[in-house]
């Protein structure tokens, strides 16, 4: 049978969206390779053809949870308004929903107790998703005008960070929203943004501006 010549990249492609997931929700140990081919609808016997190991496979998936949840966000950085991103960037990561969805979420809480049992090529990934995602937000913010960009997002990001991972740790819902809602204050307001409202789409709030920077210079003339 012949396939198409695309075909093994997307099974990789597979493999790795499944062990995303498992190792997310159920940390490194816990993560058979033959559930993860299972997961994945293939066999354990097809595996090595993808990875040298169950380190490797591991490695590479921690890389692919950064793709997967920031390609867009990281592909946008000098589109469009820099504040609206920064707000709506905030809101997203301190949400119940990102909360409750650990499996889709953010690697760098998920991963923080498992750097035990990542090989080097594992932390060396893991160290430049993160240090890309901090300087995606440095980017916006020095779009923005905030002073020193790269200590702002650094202490913003460290904020979030540990708010999600109690919120995360408590089982009372009402509890974990007001610790995520007291850190999405604290955070925009620090970096400037508490006034943008996320719950205009995006394409909308451009289009009232140039609306608005229109009337201006109609009026000026």
């Amino acid at each position: 049978m012949r396939y198409p010549s695309d075909h093994k990249a997307r099974t990789r492609e597979r493999i790795l969206t499944e062990a995303s997931r498992a190792i997310r929700c159920q940390g490194i140990d816990r993560v058979a390779v033959a559930n993860v081919m299972s997961a994945a609808g293939l066999t354990v016997g097809g595996f090595y053809a993808h990875f040298a190991s169950k380190d490797d496979l591991v490695a590479h998936a921690v890389e692919h949870m950064f793709h997967e949840r920031y390609e867009r966000f990281l592909g946008l950085l000098d589109v469009g308004e820099p504040r609206a991103a920064i707000a709506k960037f905030f809101d997203g990561y301190l949400s119940m929903t990102h909360r409750s969805h650990p499996e889709t979420g953010c690697p760098i809480p998920s991963l923080t107790s498992e750097l035990a049992h990542l090989s080097e090529d594992g932390r060396g990934r893991l160290s430049n998703g993160m240090r890309g995602l901090i300087g995606g937000v440095t980017r916006l913010l020095e779009r923005a005008g905030v002073d020193d960009p790269e200590e702002a997002a650094n202490a913003a990001f460290s904020e979030a960070l540990g708010a999600l991972v109690m919120a995360r740790m408590t089982t009372d819902l009402k509890t974990a929203e007001k610790i995520l809602q007291r850190a999405r204050k604290s955070v925009k307001e620090r970096l400037g943004v508490a006034d943008v409202d996320t719950r205009i789409p995006l394409r909308r709030r451009f289009a009232n501006s140039s609306e608005a920077e229109s009337g201006k210079t109609e009026t000026s003339n």
